[in-house]
């Protein structure tokens, strides 16, 4: 029996210099806990480009709102300490809503230094007449050749016989096809 007390005794040494000072033989202390924790949701900003904005100015079209989540934890612990922590569930209780801002891209066009403006084709212009040379003589000065000036204009292309020029304001009315000649049958 003594040799008996005696292994004990060794095996109880022995022991006690494998386990530090303090801790019994007894098995590790394991607990959990579960906790609701509500967390903010931030909000993300969107930019969108728009060419109705002039470049470099920005517009918001949407304010940003943050949201919220219920998120369920699991805590393990050993003797009191943490050692593991856990997301068990999450659920969101408010959505967040994105803010949205308009990036403007219009570039403005540089004004054109000298405006050009362009008029409609138009007819060439028929050259005017040499004004008839002012004489002393009884010539009307708007033909050509010299036709007798009467006051009240009162001439035919009978009364000239001859095919004229018309030089000037055809008040006789010789030019009736008007392309600067009278009595063109003469």
């Amino acid at each position: 029996m003594r040799i008996r007390a005696v292994v004990i005794a060794a095996l109880l040494l022995a022991v006690s210099f494998l386990m530090p000072l303090g801790h019994a033989a007894a098995a590790d202390k394991k607990t959990t806990k579960t906790v609701n924790k509500t967390e903010v949701i931030n909000y993300k900003t969107i930019n969108k480009n728009d060419g109705s904005l002039p470049s470099g100015q920005t517009k918001v079209l949407t304010q940003g709102k943050k949201g919220s989540k219920k998120v369920t934890y699991k805590f393990s612990y050993v003797n009191g300490k943490q050692t593991k922590k856990q997301v068990v569930a999450t659920k969101i209780t408010k959505k967040a809503v994105d803010k949205v801002v308009a990036i403007g891209t219009y570039i403005t066009p540089a004004p054109d230094p000298t405006p050009t403006v362009t008029a409609a084709p138009t007819a060439e212009p028929e050259a005017e007449p040499d004004p008839a040379p002012a004489t002393t003589s009884n010539c009307d000065p708007n033909y050509s050749p010299c036709i007798p000036y009467y006051a009240g204009n009162a001439l035919n292309c009978p009364d000239i016989g001859i095919k004229v020029r018309v030089i000037g304001v055809d008040h006789n009315r010789f030019d009736a096809d008007g392309d600067g000649y009278g009595c063109d049958s003469y």
